[in-house]
């Protein structure tokens, strides 16, 4: 299972990287495959996100493409919403947690058609 877990973490960074969203196919993973509780995957999903960003950010500073005050402006009230949305998280039963993230993974996916 590890080396199915590598490649799952490879595919789904190489997929961050394009911009497609490769933190909501890891939780889709470790929900379905590996049976992990949906709260224990997002956050999972979370520390992955943290490790790539970090390789990131430094190409996006050296190419300028991060504006310092909309980091800022953002870095700000997304610490507060992640501590909201954790409490709501906590309070709901994971099966309608579940449910939840499905619905907004489906809704996400028709935008995207929508824009082809």
């Amino acid at each position: 299972m590890k080396i199915l877990d590598a490649i799952v973490a490879f595919v789904a960074s190489a997929l961050a990287g394009t911009g497609v969203g490769g933190g909501g196919l890891l939780v889709i993973y470790l929900t379905l495959v590996r049976d992990t509780a949906q709260l224990a995957a997002q956050g999972i999903n979370l520390s992955f996100f943290i490790a790539g960003a970090t390789s990131a950010v430094p190409i996006h500073i050296k190419k300028r493409n991060i504006d310092p005050l909309a980091v800022i402006f953002i870095g700000a009230f997304g610490i507060i919403g992640a501590f909201v949305g954790l409490a709501i998280a906590k309070s709901i039963s994971p099966s309608l947690l579940r449910k939840l993230f499905g619905a907004f993974l489906v809704l996400c996916g028709l935008k995207s058609l929508k824009k082809l």
